[in-house]
C-alpha cells in the first residue's frame, strides 16, 4: 500500500515550536541550577516565572496548531 504523500511544513509553526523548545531548555536550566544549589534565585517567581509560563503556553498552543493542522490534512 502507497504511503500518503507528506504536506509541506509550515515555516511558522516550525519557528514557534523552536522558540518553545528554546524557552524550555533555558528555564531547565535555571531550574537545575537552583536544584542542585548553585545558584539561590528561585525559578518560580519573578522572570523565571514568566519563562516558565511562556515556555509552557508556547508549547501547548504549538501542539494544538499542529493536531489541527494533521486533522485538517
Amino acid at each position: 500500500m502507497p504511503m500518503p504523500a507528506a504536506s509541506p511544513r509550515i515555516d511558522e509553526v516550525d519557528a514557534l515550536r523552536g522558540i518553545g523548545i528554546a524557552a524550555v531548555v533555558l528555564f531547565h536550566f535555571f531550574f537545575d541550577l537552583h536544584f542542585l544549589g548553585l545558584s539561590t534565585q528561585n525559578p518560580y517567581e519573578g522572570p523565571y516565572l514568566i519563562l516558565q509560563r511562556f515556555a509552557a503556553s508556547t508549547m501547548l498552543v504549538t501542539a494544538g496548531v499542529s493536531l489541527a493542522l494533521s486533522r485538517a490534512s
